[in-house]
């Protein structure tokens, strides 16, 4: 029991993808709502089939329920709850949790649209009821698909990073450049050169920006005064440096190997005992770039 327990705490923590655009949320509310007309009028549970008259129109209705809650929830929720909706922390079981906010949301509407519609289907005009009802249509389905979602993504992601790690490998030391590079605070007063093989990455921390890099075989850090955005345009015509995360710049060249998940990759860097994600808003390239000479 402890071992199944153990299983089940371990994929509801592992990382899971988020729509993030605005066009793959409609996208997603426009399906799940296509997908409740069609199961009711398809299936026409709960006495449904005993209705007469405009029954499509009727069933059409909580379809529009579906999609309409949805966007309240894809695009409202994260301005109320934006700790929860931290996207780089989007995990299974937020998802779930997310979904289950989305089944008693529908559920409530769907019960207020039917009471307005002023049509009986059998015993079931209760919210209690629609809630159960709700959970029977979507719920499950919903489950389902995360978990194939998760394992195919994982797969995927997996097999990329393995294929880009091995290609790392076979050119690691090769085409090293140490062209200089340099860093000059905002109030121009402190300033950071080095060659451009000893930066490892550079971090945000708000209005200022912490570089990793190596000085005598070992790792050292510093805090600038200066946005990542503008470490960005100043290190742009450097190829092998690149802007690969919101919060993260990392030196190409440093890169160990690469692992993945099912929300994306992550970047081990060298002597670095964190790893850096690649984001999903920025575009796949990023991945090729790691083996590009």
């Amino acid at each position: 029991m402890k071992k199944h327990l153990t299983a089940i705490s371990s994929w509801l923590d592992r990382p899971f993808p988020y729509s993030e655009t605005a066009a793959s949320k409609i996208r997603v509310s426009v399906l799940f709502g296509l997908f409740v007309f069609l199961f009711l009028a398809f299936f026409q549970p709960f006495g449904i089939e005993d209705i007469e008259g405009h029954k499509y129109l009727y069933l059409s209705g909580f379809g529009l329920v579906t999609f309409t809650v949805m966007m309240i929830t894809f695009f409202v929720l994260p301005l109320i709850f934006a700790s929860f909706f931290d996207l780089d922390n989007w995990r299974v079981k937020n998802h779930i949790v997310f979904t289950l906010s989305n089944v008693l949301l529908i559920a409530l509407f769907n019960w207020l649209y039917n009471n307005q519609a002023a049509v009986k289907t059998s015993e079931y005009n209760d919210l209690p009821s629609f809630l159960v009802i709700t959970a029977g249509v979507g719920l499950i389905p919903v489950v389902i698909l995360t978990m194939y979602i998760e394992r195919k993504l994982l797969k995927m992601h997996n097999e990329v990073a393995l294929d880009i790690s091995s290609r790392i490998e076979k050119q690691r030391g090769a085409n090293i450049n140490e062209e200089s590079i340099t860093l000059l605070a905002e109030n121009s007063n402190e300033r950071l050169q080095l060659p451009q093989s000893q930066l490892i990455c550079i971090g945000s921390e708000g209005n200022y920006s912490k570089v990793y890099y190596r000085d005598d075989g070992k790792v050292e850090e510093r805090m600038m005064r200066i946005p990542l955005k503008k470490v960005e345009v100043e290190l742009g015509k450097y190829k092998k440096i690149v802007r690969c995360h919101r919060s993260y710049i990392v030196n190409l060249q440093q890169i160990e190997y690469v692992s993945g998940n099912a929300r994306s990759y992550k970047l081990h860097m060298t002597e670095l005992d964190f790893t850096i994600p690649v984001s999903r808003s920025f575009p796949k390239t990023i991945i090729e770039q790691l083996v590009i000479g």
